[in-house]
């Protein structure tokens, strides 16, 4: 026998890790065989976690037979177009990985890179229906996002420039920014230097220019979160951050997730509105490591 889902769907509530399995093996462990009907639907629904949003629209547009996908070229956005864009704080969004876009990007676009479950969090975070614009290096890259997109019921893009980040702006000196990027070993010393060995504007490192972090925040999921968590932070999962940020306490951010993919999507959206942020690209295995305060919930 094998599985349905892989480890992770959000599609699955309880999921086993095995692989494989036999109907032998199924009939003495699968709670489906093992339990009454009271006790697999109390324990099936315990086990459901949040789900991506897009997944209530999926469900009508399979329901009713869904057209044909639109998988032409969206329109070209030029560089005054894409300014336009972002000055009204449409989603404009960077394909590119999370390492390109640290180095160099358009202020004010959100980091959602092909390198990661792009389709998943966009289609979790905007309401739907909402405009986008994808901005990737290749048309091959933005064609590619197209047809993840249309997998979850987004089928029309907005418009999509195609570009390095330089060519796609009309003032760079204004239009362009960059990410600071740390580790949690990285995190651990800043969290442990005094607060009275600097001043306000001080930079943990002069090298990497890493403001000393006023906030921690945490973008992971809640069961991610409960499991183990660094003591003090901030916990606002990436997908509720678009609706949540003016909860994020003043000052600087250090944002972190599980890898570095999600930090750096909330880091870019965090940055956009202004906000000093650093993005933590670096495994949550390494925090014990780092000796950082460990919590659970």
């Amino acid at each position: 026998m094998w599985p349905t889902h892989g480890f992770g769907s959000f599609c699955a509530s309880s999921a086993a890790s095995q692989d494989r399995s036999t109907l032998g093996e199924q009939k003495l462990v699968n709670p489906v065989l093992t339990l009454g009907r009271d006790q697999f639907v109390a324990r099936t629904v315990a086990g459901l976690g949040p789900y991506p949003a897009y997944y209530a629209h999926m469900g009508v547009i399979n329901q009713s037979g869904p057209s044909g996908p639109d998988l032409r070229p969206p329109a070209a956005a030029t560089p005054e177009e894409l300014a336009e864009r972002l000055s009204r704080g449409d989603w404009v969004v960077d394909l590119r990985s999370r390492t390109a876009y640290v180095e160099s990007h358009l202020v004010g676009t959100v980091s959602l890179g092909l390198d990661g479950p792009m389709s998943t969090y966009l289609g979790w975070m905007i309401e739907w229906g909402t405009p986008i614009t994808l901005v990737g290096d290749s048309r091959e890259q933005v064609a590619e996002e197209q047809r993840e997109l249309a997998r979850i019921g987004i089928d029309r893009i907005s418009a999509a420039a195609v570009g390095t980040p330089i060519e796609l702006v009309t003032d760079p000196h204004t239009e362009l920014a960059t990410l600071p990027r740390a580790t949690f070993a990285d995190l651990a010393t800043a969290m442990n230097r005094p607060d009275d060995s600097r001043g306000a504007g001080d930079m943990v490192s002069e090298d990497q220019k890493l403001p000393p972090p006023k906030v921690v925040l945490d973008v992971r999921l809640t069961s991610e979160w409960n499991s183990c968590h660094i003591q003090g932070a901030v916990h606002i999962p990436l997908p509720e951050l678009p609706s949540r940020l003016d909860e994020v306490p003043d000052g600087a951010v250090w944002a972190h997730c599980g890898s570095g993919y999600r930090a750096t999507a909330a880091a870019s959206m965090l940055a956009g509105r202004g906000r000093t942020a650093v993005v933590v690209d670096d495994l949550f295995a390494n925090t014990e490591d780092a000796g950082l305060p460990l919590r659970t919930a």
